[in-house]
């Protein structure tokens, strides 16, 4: 049964899935910032990937799990083995659908690099490699379909354990080699093919159980059934579309500002999509199939239930650490990058850039959890149009801090936060969704997360440069915030917050 429990639990093994690649994630990028530093070399390799998986977000991830979820489940809830033939059909047509993309983005940002020279010649050449991992990263997504709807949440989300893996080794030869920024791209596609073989492996688990090899050797090639699966996603492609376009803006724009900003702002935003992959995402993505029944089920009463249940839910966690992000970056960041190659200035720089990322925490959690409960109905027009928006909205609030006010690359991670609260206005307004600042739980975490974070602030500290100084300041800092917040959120009886780590409070 579907219940607010249940959904906890799920997102439960997903936290734990996540935890574990997101630990590895973090070991990456201290890596990545000791061996490079903050240079326009990295800049370059980063700028290449995110335009190289610009069509990731396209055609992947959540995307790709949005047409396919509520198709399999409404599928499986008549006849289970039809649901099997169904993923088969959808696992093969995709395949062949990914592949192709993959190869033609990989020769066309070829052939423009051609035309190029200088930074902007590194940047495409690297993108045309780089390129070639989109087949592993958005045929993963499918496989990561049929884990979700087999509550395997955990399998789902510890997988890139193994990408951050051979990408630690990649960084390990590429710094061996001279600090290659080309030994460093290879090794990530080959990381990405490695991540996508074991989800590939983990789903042959279920699929195994009802379909024979020969069975699946004999797929549907673009049937009716996958037809329905690429309609949302065509209508996604414009709603993911414009956020991505946003954050591909976000390091041109950047670059434009300051050469190394691209750098700065990547290894911000890579601490701020820690609590969002945690728990925003955690959260939401485990809420898609239970909405999808209950839908299914025309259960209107307990799908209200299981979506403001989660938006609770998101609410207790989301906002501390959004206010965490705010006091603990000096001493987080000084004890993630502030060695090797990582000077005192490429630090600071970081540290506006995460402290303007954070206050955009809180919205874009939410707009992740509300978009799950259009899905679940099908309906993608309204989340298609509130990114729309805020791709016009970051836009214009871009050209204005960037170019007006002239605040640098900062201006650009302040517009990607305004923006995304203007996007979850839009949602929660066309869906008829409380505001979260009318939630019950609202005033008691609030209260608590600013008292946490009024503490603590003055323990913040980002000079010394060693390892040993570094752990006990950020320990010292983060242990005193923790220790308010929930000592406070005790006191007030914070009820879902100690319920998503199993903590009980007493009558």
């Amino acid at each position: 049964m579907d219940t607010s429990r249940s959904v906890v639990s799920l997102a439960q093994r997903f936290f734990l899935g996540t935890l574990l690649s997101r630990f590895s994630g973090l070991i990456r990028e201290m890596l990545m910032a000791s061996c490079f530093g903050a240079t326009p070399e990295l800049a370059c390799f980063l700028l290449a990937y995110r335009l190289a998986n610009l069509l990731r977000r396209l055609l992947g991830e959540g995307n790709a799990q949005s047409g396919i979820i509520p198709q399999f489940e409404a599928i499986q809830s008549r006849d289970p083995q039809k649901a099997f033939y169904f993923y088969r059909d959808i696992a093969w047509s995709y395949g062949g659908f990914f592949l192709s993309v993959a190869v033609l983005v990989s020769w066309v940002l070829y052939f423009l690099s051609l035309q190029y020279q200088g930074s902007w010649h590194l940047v495409l050449s690297l993108g045309s490699m780089l390129s070639l991992s989109l087949f592993f990263i958005c045929q993963g997504s499918v496989h990561a379909s049929l884990l979700h709807c087999q509550t395997k949440s955990f399998q789902a989300s510890v997988s890139p354990v193994l990408l951050n893996g051979g990408w630690i080794v990649a960084i390990v030869v590429a710094k061996w080699q001279g600090r290659s920024i080309w030994w460093l791209a290879c090794g990530v596609v080959l990381s990405h093919m490695l991540q996508w073989a074991w989800s590939g492996w983990q789903a042959r688990r279920w699929w195994r159980q009802t379909l024979s090899w020969k069975e699946w050797g004999r797929p549907k090639l673009f049937s009716p059934l996958w037809k329905e699966t690429f309609r949302p996603m065509t209508l996604g492609l414009i709603g993911i579309g414009a956020t991505q376009v946003n954050s591909a803006l976000d390091l041109v724009f950047a670059k434009l500002a300051d050469p190394v900003g691209p750098a700065y702002l990547s290894f911000a935003l890579r601490v701020q999509q820690l609590p969002l992959a945690l728990f925003g995402i955690a959260l939401s993505s485990t809420l898609l199939a239970p909405l999808s029944r209950l839908t299914s089920q025309e259960n209107r009463m307990r799908h209200q239930t299981l979506l403001e249940s989660a938006m609770g839910q998101a609410l207790c966690l989301i906002v501390p650490c959004s206010m965490a992000l705010i006091v603990l970056a000096p001493t987080g960041l000084n004890l993630l990058y502030g060695r090797g190659s990582f000077s005192s200035e490429a630090l600071q720089m970081t540290i506006w850039s995460l402290r303007s990322y954070a206050l955009g925490l809180i919205p874009s959690a939410l707009v992740l959890i509300m978009s799950q409960a259009f899905f679940s109905h099908q309906h993608y027009q309204l989340p298609v149009r509130g990114a729309v928006y805020s791709m016009m909205g970051h836009l214009a609030l871009t050209l204005f801090f960037v170019v007006v006010m002239r605040w640098g690359f900062v201006g650009v991670a302040w517009a990607t936060s305004l923006s995304s609260f203007g996007q979850y206005l839009y949602l929660a307004h066309k869906g008829s969704i409380p505001l979260i600042w009318k939630h019950r739980l609202w005033n008691r975490v609030a209260l608590a997360s600013l008292v946490s974070m009024l503490v603590s602030l003055p323990l913040s500290s980002s000079h010394t440069r060693l390892l040993s100084e570094q752990l006990i300041e950020f320990a010292l800092q983060a242990g005193v915030f923790a220790s308010i917040f929930l000592v406070t959120c005790w006191l007030a009886r914070v009820e879902p917050l100690f319920a998503f780590f199993k903590w009980k409070q007493a009558p």
